[in-house]
């Protein structure tokens, strides 16, 4: 299924998804879920979801060994073959080696842990494998379960600029052996 990378969990699996990935869903989304042998939940990708999947894909287009931290993750139920949500980084990271986290889950599978095990799943991932060294994510004031879902992956909250509170992860100091 997609790009041959994929991350698993109990419950859920993350799909990285590549250009062609990303191009198909947006031009089809009922062929995109034919394609791929998957029942996408309905609404995940509107008008401002459309327009970041254009942006991703000339990031992409334009710079394709950075395609970790353009594009999404499919978050995918391991069960049913589900699509429910999409994870991913807002772009590269900066030169202090921090980037920043964005994800979202279907209305109907939200507040079944999904959410927090997709952030779990990815950070844990990414600080084992890149020189990542920080993920920050935002969140407004008044979404206090996106806030839960941090907290419950190991982020502590920052700072509150305006109607947004700031979350951040730092990567454990490696062992000294």
């Amino acid at each position: 299924m997609m790009e041959p990378f994929v991350i698993s969990g109990d419950k859920i699996n993350l799909h990285m998804l590549g250009a062609g990935e990303l191009s198909s869903w947006l031009d089809n989304e009922d062929e995109f879920s034919k394609e791929y042998g998957l029942t996408i939940v309905k609404g995940l990708v509107n008008k401002r979801v459309q327009e970041v999947f254009r942006l991703k894909l000339e990031k992409i287009e334009s710079d394709p060994e950075n395609v970790l931290w353009y594009t999404y993750f499919a978050i995918v139920l391991r069960d049913t073959e589900t699509l429910i949500g999409l994870i991913g980084f807002k772009d590269i990271p900066d030169q202090a080696g921090l980037s920043e986290i964005g994800y979202g889950i279907g209305e109907s599978y939200r507040n079944r842990g999904y959410a927090t095990e997709a952030v779990s799943l990815l950070v844990d991932w990414v600080f084992c494998n890149t020189d990542l060294r920080t993920i920050f994510a935002q969140t407004d004031i008044n979404n206090i379960p996106s806030g839960k879902v941090l907290e419950k992956a190991g982020f502590s909250m920052q700072r509150q600029d305006g109607n947004m509170f700031e979350w951040k992860q730092e990567r454990s100091p490696s062992p000294v052996l």
